[in-house]
Order: structure tokens, then C-alpha cells, then sequence
């Protein structure tokens, strides 16, 4: 996905993109690269992101390098506004755990958020928004619902923050 990502940035300078994950602590870490791209994660599908998305439930452990958003913010010279934009499949918490510094120097977050656990161990909406709101912003709406195709329950959406003091 990163080469072909890469490819398709062609030579704009505007578009750094950057092989790595982001977590609440940097070092290296297993990675569940599921064949259907757009459900890798941190964290290993759920049985309730298996029923309701089978076609997910191919994955393979690889290796990768992680670090955090605050260390990798450390040394740029990021001009205002700032806008995060999170999908880390599940993981969200750990993100910004490890960004609060840099979460906090910007004027809009937008986090997906989910209403049923998908991947083991993920936190839900109430928990990112209690973080979100520990850290200035409030919920400002969502866009973007994700539905269980079996029962139209809506189990994902992205969540739009913005700082409080906007």
C-alpha cells in the first residue's frame, strides 16, 4: 500500500508520506496486515468485525516501526491550522495518547470512532470522546456512518472535534 501511495503522490512537495506507525510508545510491533487493505490494524479483528465484514478475516503478522505522534511532530515546523485526521482501524486511543502535545496545537480532530468493538481491545466512542474532551475539544458532529450490512446497526463513523476555544 505504501509504494503504491507513493506512486501516486507523483512529485508533489506538499505530500510527505511516511511508512510507520503511530502508538502511545515508539519502538517496533507486530501489525495484522489483513488482505483487505483498509482493515489492517494494531489490533486483530473481533469476532463481531468478522461477522459482519467476513471478508476481512484474512491477516498476517509483519513486523513494523512505531512511534508516536508527539516524537515525530518534535522536530517539524507545522503551520496553523493543524488537522489531525485519525483511522487507525481501532487504535485511536493509543494515537492519541501518544499525540496529546501535538492533538493539542490543533484547531480540529477527526477521529473514526466506533459504537461496536470491531477489532479486540478497541475503545469505543465514549472512551475518545472523554480523551477528546480532556484535551479541549468537543464534538462538533459525524460524518461518514458505517453500517452492519446484516443488521443496519451503525457501527463506525468519523467523529469531527474542535477546540474549545475556537
Amino acid at each position: 500500500v505504501f509504494g503504491r501511495l507513493n506512486r501516486l503522490r507523483g512529485r508533489d512537495p506538499r505530500f510527505e508520506p511516511i511508512n510507520l506507525g503511530l502508538g502511545a510508545e515508539a519502538g517496533e510491533v507486530d501489525f495484522e496486515e489483513n488482505a483487505f487493505t483498509g482493515s489492517s490494524s494494531m489490533l486483530g479483528i473481533s469476532s463481531a468485525g468478522l461477522e459482519a465484514f467476513p471478508f476481512t478475516s484474512s491477516t498476517r503478522k509483519i513486523r513494523i516501526p512505531m512511534t508516536t505522534l508527539d516524537h515525530w511532530t518534535a522536530d517539524r515546523s507545522l503551520e496553523t491550522p493543524i488537522i489531525v485526521k485519525m483511522d487507525v482501524q481501532g487504535f485511536e486511543d493509543q494515537v492519541i495518547r501518544g499525540g496529546e502535545r501535538s492533538i493539542r496545537r490543533c484547531q480540529a480532530v477527526i477521529s473514526e470512532v466506533s459504537f461496536v468493538a470491531l477489532y479486540e481491545g478497541q475503545p469505543l466512542f465514549g472512551q475518545i470522546h472523554q480523551q477528546m474532551s480532556e484535551l479541549g475539544f468537543r464534538l462538533a458532529g459525524m460524518i461518514e456512518n458505517v453500517s452492519d450490512p446484516n443488521t443496519g446497526e451503525i457501527l463506525q463513523a468519523d467523529a469531527i472535534f474542535v477546540a474549545r476555544d475556537l
